[in-house]
């Protein structure tokens, strides 16, 4: 059978660029939206208490997130002024911030 698409793509598949050194080395991330720290920042201002390690867990957990390249993802951190809580390490982060933003 003739291939339909011939004339538009040629008769073969032609091979891929090999990808640049720096594509190689911007791998792709985790960054919830909204940033984490505004999220626990908001529920501990709502339930008027300090988080437990479980409710930062949980809402770390819920969390919306999308995936992007690490320099886009360092570049949204530099315009909106602060870098993001280490989803990974969240716990220790949250309370890093906290004893960092004097609460």
């Amino acid at each position: 059978m003739k291939n339909p698409f011939a004339k538009l793509f040629g008769g073969r598949d032609a091979p891929a660029p090999p990808p640049s050194e720096a594509q190689n080395q911007d791998h792709l991330v985790i960054v919830p939206i909204p940033p984490l720290v505004v999220v626990l920042a908001q529920l501990e201002k709502e339930k008027g208490r300090p988080l437990t390690e479980a409710e930062v867990i949980e809402a770390r957990g819920k969390a919306i997130c999308m995936t992007m390249a690490a320099s886009r993802a360092d570049a949204l951190a530099q315009a909106r002024g602060y870098a993001d809580l280490d989803p990974a390490h969240v716990w220790e982060d949250w309370l890093a911030f906290k004893s960092q933003s004097g609460d």
